[in-house]
């Protein structure tokens, strides 16, 4: 799955890879997945952290040439169909049955059960969990929570990013944030070598504050406690909130999940979400 260490040691990466390789080769198994992170300061220097994960393919699972990135551990069910240009993170199962169509993207944790059509183009975000019989249609976007509320602030407040596709960002129903990261997400700053502790606010291109306007769509904030939910994430989403009121946003609101963590946020969330989405789509339908 991948290799983690204090210190990048070419020579010592290259044994433990031919290591794996051999090990492969003895147990009639493919190597398809794998990545190399250096966390200086967090891993001692002679640590090495390299896992072993699984991808399960069914038989009678198509996948077509040129699939792209299927990395373990993952489940591709019965009679499910992955066309081109997939992109399937670690820990990601699509079950029985399904149409996976060209160009999605499933991040990790991501979960699609039984007799289910992803269409073209569409993102799976982290943690997301679809149901049976669930459609998803072009362009979707499906956030979980974490990096993926980061990713979803990202691409419903930078207008140019929903332009490439002929979208609107100001048009969207609403925006629903479970526990993201409002400034430069840090594993992206480690990922392009920031300097810096990990935690050091960042407000740039990457950052969804950056992009704080009065004409956005209607925006859900949802946060473990602080203290509990990671360092700085309460604070980051209440300073969203509040330069978003005084910017001149009419509909934006942040709760507090009390006595949660960061997971915790996700899973008591679902009263704040369900009001949300009945106020949203009662526009629509009233």
């Amino acid at each position: 799955d991948y290799i983690a260490c204090g210190k990048n040691v070419p020579e010592v990466i290259e044994q433990i890879v031919k290591g794996v390789c051999d090990g492969c080769v003895q147990a009639g198994a493919a190597l398809i997945g794998g990545e190399t992170a250096e966390h200086p300061g967090m891993m001692p220097e002679d640590e090495y952290d390299h896992p072993a994960e699984d991808v399960w393919i069914a038989k009678d699972a198509n996948l077509y040439n040129h699939t792209a990135y299927i990395g373990g551990p993952c489940i591709i069910g019965h009679r499910t169909e992955v066309r081109p240009s997939a992109f399937i993170r670690g820990s990601a199962l699509v079950g029985n049955d399904c149409v996976v169509g060209n160009s999605i993207v499933f991040s990790n944790n991501a979960t699609l059960a039984g007799h289910c059509i992803v269409e073209d183009h569409a993102i799976i975000g982290g943690l997301s969990a679809l149901h049976q019989f669930v459609r998803v249609g072009k362009h979707a976007f499906v956030g979980g929570m974490s990096a993926g509320a980061w990713l979803a602030a990202m691409v419903g407040m930078k207008p140019e990013l929903l332009e490439r596709r002929g979208f609107d960002c100001r048009k969207l129903l609403g925006l629903i944030l479970i526990s993201g990261q409002m400034t430069t997400h840090f594993q992206l700053k480690a990922d392009l070598k920031y300097p810096g502790p990990r935690y050091l606010p960042t407000v740039d291109e990457y950052a969804p504050l950056h992009y704080a306007a009065a004409d956005l769509p209607p925006i859900l904030m949802v946060t473990g406690e602080s203290g509990r939910d990671i360092a700085c994430r309460v604070e980051e989403n209440a300073l969203m909130c509040a330069a978003l009121r005084a910017l001149g946003h009419k509909d934006v609101s942040h709760f507090i999940m009390t006595g949660c963590n960061h997971i915790g946020a996700f899973y008591h969330s679902g009263a704040a979400v369900s009001a949300f989405l009945l106020r949203l789509t009662e526009k629509i339908f009233l």
